[in-house]
């Protein structure tokens, strides 16, 4: 299994945000020791807004099982569906998000 999580610079807080304007992406790949991590990817995205964003960022992690964020969208009427399975967190930290995966 191949999770990505949006997290804060430090990677390890997860950030409180919608997941597509979160300044890192922390990568985990689940092993037969439990989780590794296998990068942490600054965002390049992180100012744009909606459009082919979801697309770009599929670009740039490569298939995963699921995006975990706090938040995705704005909630401003309208919601951008991901284009990947996601799940919607309410952990404080990358150890605790994936517990519940």
């Amino acid at each position: 299994m191949r999770v990505v999580i949006a997290v804060k610079a430090e990677g390890e807080q997860i950030y409180p945000g919608p997941f597509g304007h979160s300044p890192f992406f922390a990568i985990y790949r689940k092993t037969g020791a439990g989780w590794e991590r296998e990068a942490l990817l600054e965002n390049p995205y992180a100012r744009e807004e909606g459009g082919q964003k979801g697309q770009k960022l599929l670009a740039l992690f490569g298939p995963a099982d699921y995006w975990i964020g706090a938040r995705f969208g704005h909630g401003h009427g309208h919601r951008h569906q991901p284009p990947a399975p996601h799940r919607v967190t309410r952990a404080a930290t990358v150890t605790e998000a994936l517990k519940e995966v």
